[in-house]
């Protein structure tokens, strides 16, 4: 099962792992020396990832084997729209193949895509330590429940990425666009101090049931500005491709208040005034 879902993930490649040894019964308040694997390591991922090694966390990234060589050959490097540049030099120890790298982490930040969370799941509760906050920096509004199905009675905190990050290249990523992260408080503080480094402020929230929803509300706009072929701006000032999305966003609305949920303001007007533009 194990060799099926490293598989299904690409994590076929198992290479060592270099976290320093610690007591694995002596599980620390989060802080800036707490270990952080970032799990299903993509765009996000790596922007990710790169911002925590540039800060001097102590960080690895779980991903595939070209991410690996990218990172022992170059190493890390994000960039953002507002001039900011940061990264860590070519080194090993920065990415890697092996899920065992997992089992010395405090904190486990999954950015795979919706479709692997259960596998990653797996893996996680395969080779974590049952102590580890995991968090999902995921799209959507169901990953952080299937990640509990898979890991019950541990830490599992739902989180939101408000920005598109781009890849340039392998461990070269870009924030193309402004906002902030931010996850749900829980029952091990500090995990939005130890996330939290220049250039990448973390908030903890607790309301991040109704910051998913409004994130998804804002989201259904992505198709119809694919359809509409426009710039952002030209589309969503556009009478037609905006009375669309208001569309969108009321029959979300009604999605929400039946799985009983209440969208809050992230960025921007909340949901419902969009309805009444």
């Amino acid at each position: 099962m194990a060799l099926r879902i490293s598989g299904l993930l690409g994590y076929t490649d198992p290479g060592p792992f270099q976290f320093s040894e610690r007591s694995m019964s002596d599980p620390l308040p989060l802080d800036a020396v707490s270990r952080i694997a970032v799990a299903g390591a993509g765009a996000i991922g790596q922007w990710v990832g790169a911002m925590l090694a540039a800060a001097g966390r102590d960080v690895g990234l779980l991903g595939r084997p070209i991410l690996v060589a990218a990172a022992e050959k170059k190493g890390l490097r994000a960039t953002d729209g507002d001039g900011g540049s940061y990264g860590v030099a070519a080194a090993p120890g920065l990415a890697f193949t092996d899920p065992e790298m997992l089992s010395d982490a405090d904190v486990i930040v999954v950015a795979t895509k919706g479709r692997d969370t259960a596998a990653m799941g797996e893996l996680i509760a395969k080779h974590a330590r049952p102590d580890a906050v995991v968090v999902s920096l995921q799209n959507g509004v169901a990953n952080p429940d299937r990640l509990r199905q898979a890991l019950p009675g541990r830490d599992v905190r739902a989180g939101m990425v408000g920005f598109n990050v781009v890849m340039r290249a392998p461990g070269d990523t870009h924030r193309a666009t402004g906002g902030h992260v931010m996850v749900a408080s829980g029952p091990r503080p500090g995990l939005g101090a130890v996330l939290s480094v220049p250039g990448m402020p973390v908030r903890e929230r607790d309301d991040m049931d109704g910051v998913a929803w409004t994130k998804m509300l804002i989201n259904l706009n992505n198709a119809l500005n694919a359809l509409s072929g426009l710039p952002l701006y030209d589309e969503i000032t556009h009478g037609g491709w905006r009375k669309l999305w208001a569309a969108s966003i009321r029959e979300g609305l009604k999605e929400a208040k039946a799985a009983g949920v209440t969208p809050v303001r992230v960025f921007g007007p909340p949901p419902p005034i969009f309805v009444a533009m």
